[in-house]
Formats: C-alpha cells, sequence, structure tokens
C-alpha cells in the first residue's frame, strides 16, 4: 500500500463548520495533511447519510500515491491533492457509486476533462465512463453546495467550479462548461463528456438560476432517488429515468429539455413560419450525428396534443396537416410547447446502442 492510510468512519467527529481552515497553516504539520484527507471524506459520507439515511461503509484513502484514483474500496491521491477537496470527493464519489450500482464496470481508463469519450474509446465504453466522472464530480461539487462546505472558509470549497490546483491544474465552471483558467481548452458538449454530465446533474439539483437560464430545479433529494432507483449508468438512462418519473413535476421535465439544448444534445434554433389560416410550419438545427426525430407538442400543463410519426436522419422541419393543427388549436391554448426528440446512434451497421431520446424544448404561440 503506498503512502500514509487515513481511515474514514461514520462515527469521527466533524470539523467545526464554524472555523475556518488556512491552506498554508494546514500546510505547517504532515498531520494536518491527514486532517484536511479525512475532513474531506468525512463530510461526503456526512452528505450521505443526510440524503440516504445510512453511512457509507468505512473506507481507507491512501496519501503518497503515485496517482489518484479510487479502486476497490480504497481512495489513493497523490501528494499534490491532499488539499483539493474537489480531488479528493471526486474519488469518494466514485466509491459512492459503486456502491449503489451507478457505474458500468469496466469503463475506467485515462481521460482529460474536455474530450468526448466516444471518440477515444468507442461510443458504449465513452458513454459510460463519461457518466462515471461526470457523476462523481457533480457528487463533490453538489455535496459541498447541500452541506454549505463555503461557510467553512476552506479555499476552492463550495463554489460551481471543479478545482484541481497543483498537478492538473484547472477551474472548470460547472454551470457555463468552460476552463477558466485555460479557456482555449474546449470542452465537448455530448453525452460523452464528463463534464457535461456533470453540468446537466448539477442543474437539476441546484437552485434555479437568477439569470433565467436554468429553470430546472428538481432537488437533492428527488434526484437521488431517481438516480439510484434506476440504477443510472449513463446520461441517457438518467434523462430518460427523470422524464418518466411521476414525480418530477411537468415544469422541470419541459425545463430540462431547455437545458438539454443548450449543451447541444438535442435540437436547436427551432423557428415557427406562421401562414395564418394554414398551419405553421417548423424548422430546427439538429445536433451533429445520426438520429431519429419526433416532434410533440403539449400544453403548458403537459398534456400531450401531437405527436409525429418517427423522422428520418437529417430532417429538420415539419409541416403540420390542417387536422392536425385544427385539434391543435380546438384545445383552447394559446401557447403550447414543442418539443423535439432525438434518438441518438453510432456508427451506421455498428453495433453501438442507440442512446435517447434527448429532447429540446421550445415555446409555440398561437397566433389571435
Amino acid at each position: 500500500m503506498p503512502g500514509d492510510v487515513i481511515n474514514v468512519s461514520y462515527n469521527f467527529s466533524y470539523y467545526d463548520a464554524g472555523s475556518s481552515i488556512d491552506t498554508e497553516v494546514i500546510a505547517i504539520a504532515n498531520t494536518n495533511k491527514a486532517i484536511s484527507i479525512h475532513q474531506a471524506a468525512e463530510l461526503a459520507n456526512r452528505y450521505i447519510y443526510i440524503t440516504n439515511n445510512c453511512y457509507m461503509e468505512e473506507i481507507d484513502l491512501h496519501k503518497g500515491a503515485s496517482s489518484t484514483y479510487y479502486s476497490d474500496a480504497d481512495i489513493y491521491l497523490k501528494n499534490a491533492d491532499l488539499y483539493d477537496w474537489d480531488v479528493i470527493e471526486h474519488e469518494y464519489g466514485h466509491y459512492v457509486a459503486d456502491t449503489f450500482d451507478l457505474k458500468m464496470i469496466g469503463v475506467g481508463g485515462s481521460h482529460t476533462l474536455y474530450e468526448d469519450l466516444s471518440v477515444t474509446y468507442g461510443k458504449s465504453h465513452g458513454i459510460g465512463m463519461a457518466w462515471s466522472e461526470g457523476f462523481a464530480t457533480f457528487f463533490a461539487i453538489n455535496l459541498q453546495r447541500v452541506m454549505n462546505a463555503s461557510s467553512m472558509n476552506i479555499p476552492n470549497v463550495g463554489d460551481v467550479y471543479y478545482n484541481d490546483t497543483d498537478d492538473y491544474i484547472c477551474k472548470v465552471n460547472i454551470e457555463t462548461v468552460t476552463d477558466e483558467i485555460t479557456p482555449s481548452n474546449i470542452i465537448s458538449k455530448c453525452e460523452s463528456n464528463e463534464i457535461t454530465v456533470a453540468s446537466i446533474l448539477f442543474d437539476c439539483a441546484d437552485i434555479i438560476s437568477p439569470f433565467g437560464d436554468d429553470m430546472v430545479y428538481i432537488n437533492n433529494a428527488l434526484l437521488w432517488s431517481v438516480l439510484t432507483t434506476n440504477e443510472c449508468q449513463t446520461l441517457s438512462e438518467c434523462v430518460n429515468s427523470l422524464y418518466n418519473d411521476a414525480t418530477v413535476t411537468w415544469d422541470n421535465k419541459a425545463h430540462l429539455g431547455e437545458v438539454l439544448k443548450s449543451l447541444g444534445l438535442s435540437a436547436s434554433n427551432l423557428t415557427i413560419t406562421y401562414m395564418n389560416p394554414l398551419p405553421p410550419s417548423l424548422s430546427w438545427t439538429n445536433p451533429s450525428g445520426i438520429h431519429t426525430i419526433q416532434v410533440c407538442i403539449y400544453t403548458i400543463n403537459g398534456t400531450q396534443l401531437y405527436q409525429s410519426a418517427f423522422l428520418s436522419n437529417g430532417t429538420t422541419s415539419l409541416n403540420l396537416s390542417t387536422n392536425d393543427w385544427s385539434s391543435i388549436v380546438s384545445s383552447g391554448q394559446y401557447i403550447f410547447y414543442v418539443i423535439i426528440k432525438i434518438w441518438n446512434y453510432g456508427i451506421p451497421t455498428s453495433t453501438d446502442p442507440v442512446t435517447g431520446p434527448y429532447y429540446s424544448t421550445f415555446y409555440l404561440g398561437y397566433p389571435i
């Protein structure tokens, strides 16, 4: 076993959140490195308790390892990561995912925060690995939010950034999906990118954005329940589990579609051409890739009024029939949701799994 070992169990006393820890003070003694590691992991354990009403089993954290990783209920940390709570709690997130069956078996490997892992590893491995890494990053940032960790005054703890301050220097904003230290590091916005996964999960769990660009709020407890009940192991499984869950409100399902659209996972740029008294025509832009497409129209309250046939790959427009439009307007509604669903395919004739549907939400107003 490399390095010293710190054991984390449920009965260790928690650090006084009313005090503050300064990185330079911690660095004075090697003992304080152990305290930093332990308290980061212990906070994660307490988060699991308030979220799932149980503590995690004991786990050993090994400091002074040659690299940072999780393996078989042990966490190994390089010396450079001993004060990076985001990194420590990310690895703890792998332990949580392993415990609650929230990860595919055998989807590890070398990776960066920025890449499309389906390009690197193939779609099946890539979407599983992106979920595994993205969930772990979300877990770290979200637990700090729920546990009010910013009140502890620890550098880089309790914000919306995934911070690695030493060996792999980055400051990735999971709200905006950008690296604020190196903006030229462009993050691939897709289902097989870990920051995209983390951002979608965080948008679901955090409070509604004051800027109006993130109106979905599924809350921590409900999101956790949906993920663990359905044992989600890809972003596609997560999105469909949320969409099909009766306890997730229709408003939140619709707003989740806006998030998916903003991250390029489904259709964008919907244009509605009104030809009154003729039915309107719809046109949109598809994300890259090979897709099956379907257009649905709902009332604001979630009653389905229209569902198209499945549209072939490359379709970017739809003309509603007179009968379909008459049926829609006869509902007495004047504002509707247009939801465009996208199923993603891999390379034609390959065995890549079909994922989706991911969906985009738009508003359609009936001109009076």
